[in-house]
């Protein structure tokens, strides 16, 4: 096992003095307030919990230990590093070797917070009931499981600095759920899960696993209702991702978005009952049109209504032609629904991580039965939230096409107007000034309790943060918590009750954790005070294994680059190991290309740092968070103002951080990550002693015809719409090859190490072997992966440990000392 001592956790400050950054920790205290339970049935009830809890105080005291990070002196820059306050600084002795294995292994232990519900107790204010949901790489049954833990919290005895307020339950209940949903009232429960039924008595076999629906009432303590929603034969698979279920305002019905019910039987089944038209067609081998990777089962979506006191299910079928309904919402009063219509035409394209396919608002009238759209068309929307009181709404918009993803607008709704309440920004002024809107979605509960203020999160710059927006003055501030510690933190919103915020905090090396705090007052600017809940001692231990610092870059533009992008900063995730006196670099920039790094926890970054290696996660231009300028600056470019982007960090940062072995260097990227990185390797030869490419695109005139995002090749490298009713002509093919890392790979020397998802629509395993032939040919070491099952992100347990490991062990390899080197 990964052995992770208990030592404080103290955060550094760094100064520049004599010409140097110098970084000198402060002493700091810590207590952990250790509460177990065992009581899942008294969870309500405060005295039982404080009756049963033992709490366990450990004082700590920090030791410092000054860190000097040296710049040349004398020397010019093609460009600027700044922002080099936040370094996790922990002086940690030199530990034993650990084996891989059990290092992964040890990582997988942390959980990611994954969801999570906050419940004010009516009769007592200051009591809240949190249920959070949570999830766990499990190796041993090679799956992600998931699990709940509930807390019962006194927010009159937390505070910033102390949490013994907090009383957790334990152990965690690990739950087999698809999603669960409350009525607005709390008083029902509905779990959507996927079980298999236990074999009937007699029964020659087992059944398959099937979805089922139970409902709970909460007054009576137990189930009222369970449905096989496989037997009812109603519609088919259900689609989670497509809509979170909703109950009705009364609570009586429930809302969900599944996939239409189709039995076809074809011509030489026995079970065939041929039509009056002799000659009528056979479906059973037509082709599905579907919305692509990671939703080839997504063909005709349907919203179904389940009534809990008759049992039944109600299918709404095809509310508008040619449109896929997804986020249906009840209208507050319960006449009818408000959802997002997206449109299938001229034919579906990838869905996965694309939020420019157009869609539109739309209403459907149960009494009536008619559809109406309430948006225009040529946009792009999603997250329709009503207020409390039901008399307006917001919702995100977008324009379509361009980039896969981008910022967007926030609107309001009401019976009167239709304002834009965020708008987009090109170019902020600095790294504290508001970006624009990065969010995916807004929570399901995101009204402040006055309906004045709209919480959420967003990217900006290198971190998730949480925002209030003021629907009066239509102003957007930044919830910053006040200690410096936790200035660079990601803090992501989870749920919204009566002005309490439950959110997610991480940071690279310290895992998700809980916070609490009351929403601040609109005059505060965004000061808030967090409750976090108590870390534990593995968390702790992990931070004196790597440290983490959020770097700034800038360089002068070349010549064939527009003067506009002269000098503009780009950021990257730096995390280095402790107690190393030097160690080899892995430049690893992010795909997307429109996405970008945080400063989260994230599992593989973590093992690499744990394992000696200095990581360099890179947000080059094109990222999110940045503006939209930033944004739009990458189509066009792209391999060339992303890769230069990324070489110059990796230059920099050797420069900045003396320890790292400029000899020993090395690649790491999936998707347009592994665009980046076999164009690096190919334009940069023997600069890079390894390089490992997951799912990488290679050539995007081959993958144009290819992919389930052809719009993503047209848009990134020629800048322009998509077209379908027109043939790529030979200079628009010649444009994607000539940006394309296929061209290199003549010039190949680096040991690559590839690694294929066999069910990858997004970038198919055939996009990599005209290159893998190439090196082959040349007697360029190469090694290939192919994980069956696995689709673009290569995202199964089973997968993501051996590529992990192996991709170690590939690099190790390729970074031991050579003969030459061996002699000097």
């Amino acid at each position: 096992m990964l052995r992770l001592p208990m030592k404080a956790v103290v955060c550094g400050v760094v100064v520049f003095e004599n010409g140097k950054f110098q970084a000198i920790d402060a002493d700091r205290l810590f207590e952990l307030a250790l509460l177990l339970a065992y009581i899942f049935h008294c969870l309500f009830n405060l005295r039982t919990w404080k009756s049963m809890v033992l709490p366990l105080s450990l004082l700590r005291t920090a030791q410092t230990h000054p860190m000097l990070v040296e710049l040349k002196n004398g020397e010019t820059y093609n460009g600027h590093l700044a922002g080099c306050d936040n370094w996790m600084n922990i002086h940690l002795k030199e530990a034993a070797m650990v084996k891989p294995l059990e290092a992964y292994k040890s990582l997988c232990q942390f959980p990611t917070l994954t969801g999570g519900r906050i419940t004010v107790n009516s009769g007592n204010r200051a009591l809240l009931n949190l249920d959070s949901v949570w999830s766990q790489r499990d190796l041993v049954r090679n799956e992600v499981i998931k699990y709940s833990k509930k807390y019962l919290v006194d927010m009159e005895k937390c505070s910033s600095d102390d949490t013994k307020g907090i009383v957790c339950s334990f152990p965690p209940d690990e739950i087999n759920e698809m999603c669960r949903v409350y009525t607005d009232d709390n008083r029902r429960v509905a779990v959507f899960r996927k079980v298999a039924p236990v074999k009937r008595s007699g029964a020659p076999s087992s059944p398959e696993a099937c979805e089922f629906l139970d409902v709970f009432d909460v007054a009576l303590n137990a189930k009222i209702y369970s449905c096989n929603l496989k037997s009812a034969e109603q519609h088919g698979k259900l689609h989670i991702f497509l809509g979170q279920p909703q109950w009705s305002p009364d609570g009586l019905r429930l809302l969900y978005v599944a996939e239409k019910f189709q039995k076809i039987v074809g011509y030489s089944d026995p079970k065939y009952q041929p039509p009056e038209d002799a000659y009528s067609e056979c479906n059973e081998f037509a082709e599905k049109e579907h919305w692509g990777e990671q939703m080839n089962d997504v063909c005709n979506p349907v919203v179904a209504i389940f009534d809990v006191k008759t049992g039944t299910i109600t299918v709404l079928d095809e509310l508008i032609n040619d449109f896929t309904p997804t986020e249906p919402i009840w209208l507050p009063n319960g006449s009818g629904l408000l959802f997002v219509a997206m449109n299938n035409r001229p034919i579906k394209l990838g869905r996965i991580a694309c939020f420019n396919r157009e869609s539109r608002l739309a209403t459907y009238d149960f009494k009536s039965g008619k559809c109406e759209f309430r948006s225009p068309a040529r946009h792009v929307v999603s997250s329709p939230r009503f207020s409390s009181d039901g008399q307006m709404f917001v919702y995100l918009e977008t324009g379509v096409g361009g980039p896969h993803a981008k910022a967007s607008t926030l609107r309001l709704r009401n019976c009167d107007d239709d304002v834009v309440l965020v708008n987009t920004v090109a170019k902020p002024r600095s790294d504290e000034e508001f970006p624009g809107l990065y969010a995916a979605n807004l929570p399901e509960r995101c009204w402040s309790s006055d309906n004045k203020r709209i919480f959420l999160s967003s990217i900006w710059g290198s971190t998730m943060v949480i925002l209030s927006v003021d629907i009066e003055s239509r102003t957007v501030s930044k919830l910053k918590d006040t200690r410096d510690n936790l200035r660079h933190y990601s803090w992501t919103l989870l749920d919204v009750d009566e002005d309490c915020l439950l959110a997610s905090v991480s940071s690279p090396n310290s895992p998700s954790r809980l916070a609490i705090a009351r929403a601040p007052q609109k005059e505060s600017c965004g000061a808030i005070k967090w409750t976090i809940f108590p870390d534990t001692a593995a968390s702790e231990a992990l931070r004196e294994n790597f440290s983490w610092n959020l770097l700034s870059f800038r360089r002068s533009s070349l010549p064939d680059e527009p003067a506009e992008l002269d000098n503009v900063p780009y950021e990257a995730i730096y995390l280095r190991p402790i107690g190393k006196d030097q160690y080899p670099l892995i430049v690893w920039p992010h795909g997307g290309p429109h996405s970008a790094y945080l400063s989260t926890f994230a599992l593989l970054p973590a093992f690499f740092a744990c394992m000696g290696f200095a990581v360099l996660r890179v947000n080059y231009r094109g990222s999110f968070g940045f503006g939209e300028d930033f944004l739009q600056s990458l189509p066009r470019r792209i391999g060339k103002l992303d890769v230069l982007d990324c070489r110059h960090a990796c230059n920099t940062v050797c420069d900045y951080d003396r320890r790292i072995d400029s000899k020993r260097l090395v690649l790491f990227g999936a998707s347009h990550g592994g665009f980046l990185v076999l164009h690096l390797m190919g334009q940069f030869v023997q600069q890079f002693r390894a390089c490992v490419a997951l799912n990488p695109v290679t050539n995007i005139s081959a993958m144009y015809n290819a992919s389930d995002i052809p719009d993503w090749c047209v848009v990134e490298a020629l800048g322009e719409e998509l077209k379908l009713s027109n043939v790529l002509d030979k200079q628009q093919q010649y444009v994607m090859w000539d940006l394309s890392p296929i061209q290199y790979a003549e010039r190949v020397t680096t040991p690559t190490l590839f690694l294929l998802g066999n069910n990858d629509l997004r970038v198919p395993p055939s996009q990599c072997k005209e290159f893998i032939t190439v090196l082959k040919s040349r007697n360029i070491p190469v090694r290939v992966l192919r994980y069956p099952e696995n689709c673009h992100p290569l995202n199964k347990v089973d997968a993501e440990c051996d590529f992990t490991l192996n991709a170690l062990a590939w690099m190790i390899r390729w970074l031991k000392p050579t003969g030459e080197e061996q002699q000097h």
